[in-house]
């Protein structure tokens, strides 16, 4: 699989780069929900909205999701197209 280039934000700063590469490899380049492909971000669990802390995030505690799954996994009910 080619990498691709994976930008940071700035509420992003505590997952890697090296694990967003892990992340993205693990998962086929897929949500891992939904295996769709729009929008795919980065959601660690719990999010810190919930509780999560500012810590390093292990690989274990990290997804790759569409846009769609990561609003329901905050907590918002989006319409998908």
């Amino acid at each position: 699989m080619a990498k691709r280039e994976i930008q940071r934000r700035s509420n992003a700063q505590k997952i890697t780069r090296e694990q967003a590469y892990r992340i993205l490899e693990r998962s086929g380049g897929r949500c891992e929900r939904c295996r769709g492909t729009f929008m795919l971000a980065i959601h660690h669990d719990p999010p810190k909205q919930m509780g999560g802390t500012k810590r390093v995030y292990t690989d274990d505690m990290l997804e790759l999701l569409c846009i769609y799954c990561h609003n329901e996994a905050h907590g918002i009910r989006v319409k998908r197209l």
